[in-house]
């Protein structure tokens, strides 16, 4: 006969506890966001943050500068001036994990997340650049905090600043070399192939054929640095992989050189004139038209916008949101906000220096509505309305172009200087 013997083990059932932790979960949170807190304030000269806006980063990094003090924040950056400074409250809390939080409004920071894309000039009605302005630590040392954008998920990198870093000085710095380092377009060779490479605000976009013959497209999103473009995660095209960029010139030519030593070239390419009008946005100015399109402006002013009560807020040619081409716009109505639309454009280009535009007759969301009611059709007439117009495009800088001047070749009177820079209120200016 088999006997099988058990064994009880027995606990007492005494009312005392032996505890896991030493404290409660709300007292270690507490002590957590305290730890936290004095990190941030000790580092006496501040940190830098790398900021970068949209789940997808498509506007690319920013260099913000913060400095904490008990339960305020200054803030400085490229959203400012490089002497220009914001002071608002932050806060620390608990939420699904420790969250950093701006909870008042900073011009400076909001700059970001504001919804109004009139603020910093890019982005998307009613989501702006869809930057954060809450972020969930995940890790914090002296030296350096780890923060993860609530809304888009991004990465966001701070490093303490060391006693005697001048912030104006790093931004005036930041400026320079951003103003000495944006391109419209590159060449990366790599492997002895070449890649055209074009840009979208602090984008580089990358398309190419691989090895099995599919097109494929790359993006490497970067903020500037005072020597390069430093990426926000690495790039990865037919096996080299580079983290960064650093500027190069010499003589007349100009490249970056990856940062970690890697076998390739990001060369700059100055694209023709043609070239670079249909791929960015120029914006229009009253006082950029010659004589024949002050005409046609002056009579849509006078009797499409004028009896609707509203102003023209914007007007450029260049993409749509939607990615189409042609004459976009935003009209605004004082107690109401901004209409945008585009009345869309097909085009074709003529050697190196003329383009032809001609309307495709469409328009995207309120550009058919203004065509008809706000006399839109007279507006983009000096472009073209019913027949082709080829233009003649002369420029102040054939690399880096502040304004492009198009004479249409039938009219010498039809003249229409655009400029890179966006123009608010164009009638006014």
């Amino acid at each position: 006969m088999i006997y099988f013997i058990a064994v009880i083990l027995f606990f007492s059932c005494s009312p005392e506890e032996t505890t896991i932790f030493d404290d409660s979960s709300a007292n270690r949170i507490d002590a957590a966001l305290e730890n936290y807190q004095k990190i941030l304030t000790d580092s006496k000269n501040g940190w830098l943050m790398e900021y970068y806006p949209a789940s997808d980063q498509a506007y690319g990094g920013y260099n913000l500068l913060l400095s904490f003090k008990d339960d305020k924040v200054t803030i400085a950056g490229e959203s400012g001036e490089t002497d220009e400074t914001s002071t608002s409250f932050y806060g620390l809390k608990q939420s699904s994990g420790p969250v950093l939080t701006v909870n008042t409004y900073n011009p400076l920071f909001h700059f970001f997340s504001t919804p109004d894309s009139k603020v910093p000039g890019v982005g998307k009605d009613g989501i702006g650049m869809d930057g954060d302005f809450e972020f969930l630590i995940l890790k914090a040392t002296p030296d350096s905090v780890i923060l993860k954008g609530k809304k888009t998920s991004n990465k966001i990198v701070m490093t303490s600043l060391k006693e005697g870093f001048s912030w104006t000085d790093y931004l005036q710095k930041i400026e320079d070399a951003a103003e000495d380092m944006t391109f419209t377009g590159f060449e990366y060779q790599i492997n002895n192939k070449s890649i055209p490479v074009s840009v979208s605000h602090r984008t580089l976009h990358f398309t190419y054929t691989n090895d099995a013959g599919n097109e494929v497209s790359e993006v490497a999103s970067y903020i500037q640095t005072a020597t390069g473009y430093k990426l926000y995660k690495p790039l990865i095209i037919d096996g080299v992989t580079v983290e960064g960029f650093k500027y190069v010139k010499e003589g007349e030519t100009e490249y970056f050189s990856p940062v970690n030593g890697a076998s390739a070239k990001l060369v700059v390419v100055y694209p023709p004139i043609n070239e670079v009008l249909i791929n960015g946005d120029w914006y229009f100015k009253y006082s950029g038209m010659g004589p024949f399109g002050k005409q046609y402006w002056d009579y849509t002013k006078t009797n499409g916008l004028d009896p609707m009560g509203e102003e023209l807020y914007y007007a450029y040619m260049g993409k749509y949101s939607d990615g189409r081409y042609g004459f976009c716009f935003g009209s605004f109505l004082p107690g109401t906000g901004v209409y945008i639309g585009a009345l869309l454009y097909n085009y074709q280009l003529v050697g190196e220096d003329k383009v032809t535009y001609t309307f495709g007759g469409q328009g995207a969301d309120n550009g058919a509505y203004y065509f008809q009611n706000a006399k839109f059709n007279y507006l983009i007439n000096p472009v073209s309305l019913q027949d082709p117009r080829t233009f003649t495009l002369t420029t102040d800088n054939n690399k880096k172009p502040s304004w492009i001047k198009l004479t249409d070749n039938s009219n010498s009177n039809n003249t229409i200087v655009l400029e890179s820079v966006e123009i608010l209120l164009p009638f006014d200016r």
